[in-house]
């Protein structure tokens, strides 16, 4: 019975090679390439104010990417601020061009910071 079970487990060394000891390199899985990148957000935010964008990202197989790796910028940061979670920060009056990238693949959107717009307190003169 000990020959079967030996002979058993190195018949499946034999099939399985020299990555059962470790010493077998495995290739990593690579992401697909991207087919195409879409920016989505408002057109425009008042100075101050916080809007988010989103991104989508489909890849060759035309399927869409899981969160994807991407870049966020803006054309003038002292007109607007991007982070990489992108989340835009109007912070002065303008317009900029909103550009998110993957690679080789990119997406713009142009955006006006507007100014800011006083929203009187119904029980005094003040704005928020």
């Amino acid at each position: 019975m000990r020959r079967i079970v030996t002979a058993l487990i190195l018949a499946l060394i034999g099939c399985i090679g020299d990555d059962i000891t470790g010493s077998g390199s495995l290739k990593p899985v690579s992401p697909s390439p991207v087919k195409s990148i879409s920016i989505y957000g408002p057109v425009e935010v008042e100075n101050g104010q916080w809007v988010a964008f989103t991104v989508s990202v489909i890849d060759v197989s035309d399927a869409p990417v899981r969160n994807p790796a991407v870049n966020w910028s803006t054309s003038n940061p002292s007109v607007a601020t991007i982070n990489q979670t992108g989340q835009l920060h109007g912070v002065s009056e303008g317009t900029v061009t909103v550009t998110v990238s993957t690679g080789d693949r990119a997406s713009e959107a142009r955006l006006t910071v507007t100014p800011a717009v006083c929203h009187p307190h119904p029980w005094d003169d003040g704005c928020l």
